[in-house]
């Protein structure tokens, strides 16, 4: 044999007992160049020289290895990977430092493949990029069409999680397609595990939890990735941190196109790498759903929880395709003794041969992992091999060991060869969707809906979103219902959005109002929580869907945005800024009677839904709406109403039966500010609260109610200290642990309390904290068995999920009873509902008519991540589902805009010898379906 003409046509055999031809491409450097299968699935690229012929060009390039143009860097016998310019194809070379698509500066070869080369790029704005350009003799229609296919896949997909691709085109100058996308720097979890064995389950249950992220945003827009496999999940460094990127969406497929066009591969191979692939799709590839995604990705967690492919004892891949229609996948734990029951029991049901005992897509086995997985997101540091200690512990050891894990660089835990260096930075852009093949798109949408125009369809408006912000310079603006334009963001009001996100016409807006800037600072600090919440949860839901899925098909998901407004100054100035961008409801705010005024002034007459959720006046419900048309506030924060249920049941069930031994019925005071909270408080008991078996009413001058003035300052408080002296009720009800209550009545009371009187039970409907009342404490120790709160059930799941997610975003440590969950719950409910709305571009009204079906009964869906998929499944299918939020159960009376919540009674625990306090369940709850108590009563703190 003397040259690579004499080594083709070599299809099938298999190369070095291990790599089987599945391809032939054009001879390269001397040698004939095959597209080879590993025996463990992974596509590679093999190179076959005559007798003698590959030391000859080694030695005439100068360099140990020889660029054959691979696709992905893997060992197949030779690392092959881009070298010096004298040994790189001279047509890609000479591109350097030419523009591509007016905007994108080529400054270096990143790698090159069968189809496509691949460049680091610089944009105008000084951005670095990856740019990928198809091969000067890759031009037939069928492959600008493959490749243009490849980037509208990917640039559907808008996930953190999802390499993003940020344009696509032809240039102008060389006729060529291009696609530039997101830069990356890190390694593959292939090449992780290769170098580090089995990871931490933790870890492992992360990696593979963020994949599952990228690959439900994919699920929801209709695609089918069918190429899950290590090699595509890669892990992207940005400073210390490792976001997770599901990469190569170039054999997605989509069900709306012919079997034909779905098999846009030149090879005639397998679409897909068979040691990942699920038995259906080796059985016929054009019949796949996301279940076989779902398979992929559980034969790559299998991998990284052991460290060994579930088919690595398979010899050929014609007996990887052999035992997938005939054997399970061995037991994890035979690999990996360490790994929980439950863990495994999740594995395998991804990996189960019948698709229907699997999970059904991507965010279903999202919701079985995210338990195990690391609940803190992924760094550097923690990409490290199980310890060995822990290789041979038995589950209760491991479940209970943490994670222990030490400063190691991604790339440093083995001392790289030079090759393997150059690998790497070759890998930082190469794995940036280098290798995206054919596109088929499989569209799951129902009919065509209707589609408005932004706020009216009765006239044209004069300006556009596009024209707006380009005469804004710039800025982010929209048209006006009036035909003007805004810009959306000012000192006051900034926007929580992607820049794909900004500019996208479609754009659901939400407002929101909290005090960000507030001079008190407790107000500040809930304002910047609350903030932080909807941003939270727009993360994630974006992360997850993309956004809400089209209302016609062949268009791609409406994003969401949120325009965060600081109500603290200028509450008024806020709202009609909000209301002048078109948003299409508003989330807030400081104080109850803005609300009142502002919905009434404001957004009612505007069609603009009001979302209060950090206020809890009873008044808020009676905001009047016009007669004919829907109810335009919807309540996620708890009204008075129901809390002073709870806590009625509260003294009845509990209170009154510890005072038993007291002679005579009980008397009860009431503490109140004159303001409107104080009025909404005293409105709440009076139709509310109940002792001694009656309502306040039938207990006459056994209740008692005094008001105190702010403005009045400490003396309005000391009258209503001597009074209560006077009549030292059995039991006190205040509005809220404050450090004027603290400072100004409750110390003072105690101090001068009588000797011969029982001291008095204070009970109070919202949250025990604060140093104040520590102090009080500490000078008065039995005070603490003699003080109760009440907060909505913080234990709930979704609420743990939602604080556990809080804090790890945020770097936080609040508790649950602490965490923002209401304006979490809202940002749920306005997507929820947006989705629902038979229009793109729903107003107030639209979203207020779709909330019919989010509540009961219906299919129960948790606010959170976790459930999107399932809510859109069920809402496209024109059912209902019963949102439950992080403590409320959103279960909206329509006709109030209220939703009942069950509640959990709260002690104060007081460390001795310090004044910090902190409230712990006392094991009781209000049960709001069956306005009673259940429970047992322990507030000690070793339970």
């Amino acid at each position: 044999m003397t040259g690579p003409a004499a080594l083709g046509g070599l299809i099938g055999v298999r190369i070095g007992g291990r790599f089987e031809l599945v391809a032939e491409l054009e001879p390269a450097n001397g040698a004939a160049r095959y597209e080879a299968l590993d025996v463990d699935g992974s596509r590679c690229l093999v190179a076959l020289f005559a007798d003698g012929q590959l030391e000859e060009r080694l030695r005439a390039s100068g360099s140990a290895v020889l660029d054959f143009g691979i696709d992905e860097s893997v060992h197949c016998g030779y690392v092959v990977e881009p070298l010096s310019k004298a040994s790189r194809p001279s047509g890609d070379e000479s591109r350097l430092g030419t523009t591509i698509g007016g905007q994108y500066l080529l400054v270096a070869l990143l790698g090159q493949g069968g189809m496509g080369t691949v460049y680091e790029a610089q944009t105008t704005r000084g951005e670095r990029v990856a740019v990928k350009i198809v091969r000067a003799d890759s031009t037939r229609p069928e492959d600008k069409r493959r490749f243009l296919r490849e980037a509208r896949a990917a640039m559907q997909l808008r996930s953190e999680h999802v390499v993003n691709v940020h344009a696509s085109g032809v240039d102008d100058a060389t006729s060529l397609p291009f696609i530039a996308m997101e830069l990356l720097r890190g390694e593959d979890l292939a090449h992780v595990v290769a170098r580090e064995g089995a990871l931490h389950p933790s870890v492992a249950v992360r990696i593979a939890v963020d994949a599952c992220r990228g690959l439900a945003a994919a699920h929801t827009a209709g695609l089918v990735h069918r190429d899950v496999k290590p090699s595509n999940i890669f892990l992207h460094r940005e400073g210390d941190a490792v976001v997770v990127k599901v990469c190569d969406f170039g054999i997605v497929k989509d069900l709306v196109l012919t079997q034909s066009e779905t098999l846009l591969t030149r090879t005639g191979a397998l679409i897909g790498s068979p040691g990942y692939m699920s038995p259906e799709q080796a059985h016929d590839s054009s019949v796949v759903d996301q279940r076989t995604d779902v398979w992929s990705l559980g034969a790559t967690l299998y991998e990284a929880l052991t460290g060994t492919a579930p088919w690595a004892s398979c010899k050929t891949i014609g007996e990887v395709l052999l035992t997938l229609h005939t054997r399970d996948v061995s037991a994890v734990q035979d690999s990996a003794p360490w790994i929980e029951d439950r863990l495994a029991k999740v594995v395998h049901r991804a990996l189960a041969r019948d698709p229907a005992s699997r999970y059904a897509n991507a965010a279903e086995f999202l919701e079985a992992l995210e338990g195990f997985a690391s609940p803190v997101p992924l760094r550097v540091e923690d990409i490290k091999p199980i310890a060995p200690e822990l290789r041979g512990a038995s589950v209760a050891r491991i479940n209970g060991a943490a994670l222990g894990l030490t400063s190691t660089a991604l790339d440093s835990a083995v001392r790289p060869t030079p090759i393997q260096r150059k690998s790497r930075r070759w890998l930082a852009g190469a794995l940036a969707l280098l290798a995206l093949g054919g596109v088929a798109l499989w569209r799951i949408r129902g009919a065509p809906g209707p589609n408005p125009s932004l706020h009216s369809t009765s006239a044209v408006p004069r300006c556009t979103q596009e024209s707006c912000t380009s005469a804004a310079g710039g800025k982010v603006s929209r048209c006006s219902a009036d035909a003007t334009c805004v810009e959306l963001e000012n000192d006051a009001c900034t926007i929580i959005a992607d820049e794909a996100t900004k500019a996208d016409e479609r754009t659901v807006w939400i407002g929101a109002m909290f005090p960000t800037r507030d001079q008190d600072p407790y107000m500040a600090e809930l304002g910047r929580a609350s903030r932080r919440a909807m941003e939270l949860a727009r993360r994630d839901f974006m992360s997850v869907s993309g956004g809400l899925p089209p209302k016609r098909n062949g268009q791609t998901a409406r994003p969401i945005g949120i325009i965060a407004c600081d109500d603290a100054a200028d509450a008024p100035a806020a709202a009609r800024h909000l209301v002048r961008a078109g948003v299409s409801a508003v989330v807030g705010f400081r104080s109850s009677k803005d609300v009142i005024s502002l919905a009434t002034h404001e957004f009612i007459p505007n069609d603009v839904l009001v979302v209060p959720a950090l206020n809890s006046s009873a008044l808020i419900s009676t905001i009047p709406y016009p007669e004919g048309s829907v109810r335009l506030v919807y309540r996620t924060a708890i009204p008075t109403g129901d809390a002073m249920r709870a806590l009625s049941a509260f003294i009845e069930g509990h209170v009154e039966p510890q005072m038993s031994a007291r002679p005579g019925e009980r008397s009860l005071l009431l503490l109140r500010a004159h303001d409107a909270v104080g009025l909404a408080l005293s409105e709440s008991a009076l139709n509310s609260l109940r002792f001694n078996g009656r309502s306040i009413p039938e207990n006459g001058r056994l209740f008692r109610e005094l008001s105190y003035d702010d403005a009045d300052g400490s003396a309005s408080l000391e009258r209503a200290v001597t009074t209560t002296l006077e009549q030292t009720p059995d039991i006190v009800v205040f509005h809220a642990v404050t450090d004027q209550i603290i400072d100004g009545f409750i110390g003072p009371l105690e101090a001068r309390w009588p000797q011969d009187r029982p001291r008095p039970v204070y009970v109070v409907p919202g949250t025990l904290d604060g140093a104040p009342l520590g102090r009080a404490i500490t000078r008065r120790p039995d005070l603490s068995a003699r003080l109760f709160g009440l907060t909505p059930l913080s234990t709930t799941p979704a609420n743990l999920r939602f604080t556990n997610s809080y804090n790890a975003a945020f770097g936080e440590q609040l508790a649950p009873a602490d965490a923002p969950g209401a304006p979490y719950d809202s940002f749920y409910l306005i997507a929820y509902a947006a989705h629902a709305a038979e229009t793109e571009a729903p107003r107030g009204s639209d979203l207020a008519r779709a909330i019919t079906r989010l509540r009961a009964p219906g299919t129960p869906i948790e606010v959170g991540p976790t459930s999107i998929l399932r809510a859109f499944g069920e809402l496209e299918r024109g059912k209902s589902i019963d949102l439950q939020g992080t403590y409320s159960r959103m279960d909206f009376d329509p006709t109030t805009g209220e939703s009942p919540a069950d509640y959990a009674f709260l002690c104060v625990h007081a460390p001795d010898g310090r004044e910090r306090v902190e409230s712990i369940e006392s094991g009781l709850v209000y049960d709001a379906a069956s306005r009673g108590v259940r429970g047992s009563f322990d507030c000690s703190t070793s339970r």
